[in-house]
């Protein structure tokens, strides 16, 4: 499979001139509750900060922006967030495809990849999707997002069976004293697994 991290448009000035990836976080919401993240700490029920959804009005001075300097590095649609909550993401995925020169990622829990979500997503033509799978045991899976883990799984072995020479594939999974990488390996041996070390405070 081709290299897809960084635009072939990109030369070594440009990568000077710009970031290397802006991230637009175009809601505020989740399905999960993982452990690992600071989610229920900004947005969550414990959050600090207003939740809501970006107007349109501001997209479109954001496509705008990036549209008008150029940029052809990364645009990441997400942050702290579940970014396949947002019905219009599909849309807004084509609208940087045919608007600008920049390649769109996308970071998701993977728990709404059914078949509809799996078919838009494909066909909004993104670069990446980073899949966040916390452990490949049920138990453990469960405990530490709130989700479930068979719907999570099935859908996610679906996608990569659909768009795996479409679209690039990765799977990121945090490294915690009980969560058994290798397992997790095993499960989706034709995509790579990056996992992130993660230390959770008490």
């Amino acid at each position: 499979m081709a290299d897809l991290t960084t635009s072939p448009l990109q030369s070594p000035s440009e990568t000077m001139q710009h970031p290397g990836a802006i991230f637009i976080q175009l809601h505020t919401f989740c399905n999960a509750k993982c452990i690992n993240c600071p989610h229920p700490f900004t947005y969550g029920q414990k959050g600090m900060h207003p939740k809501g959804i970006m107007e349109e009005k501001v997209w479109n001075k954001i496509v705008q922006d990036i549209k008008s300097m150029e940029y052809r590095n990364q645009i990441g649609l997400y942050l702290q967030q579940e970014p396949l909550l947002d019905s219009t993401i599909f849309k807004k995925i084509k609208q940087i495809n045919e608007e600008t020169q920049a390649f769109v990622v996308v970071s998701t829990n993977g728990s709404l990849l059914d078949e509809k979500m799996r078919k838009n997503l494909i066909e909004s033509s993104l670069q990446t999707v980073h899949i966040n799978i916390n452990s490949a045991d049920k138990e453990q899976y469960e405990k530490m997002t709130g989700l479930v883990f068979e719907r999570t799984i099935n859908n996610v072995k679906s996608f990569v069976n659909e768009a795996a020479d479409k679209i690039h594939i990765e799977i990121n999974c945090p490294v915690l004293p009980e969560v058994d990488t290798d397992k997790l390996i095993r499960l989706f041996p034709n995509i790579k697994v990056t996992t992130v070390q993660i230390k959770i405070l008490t």
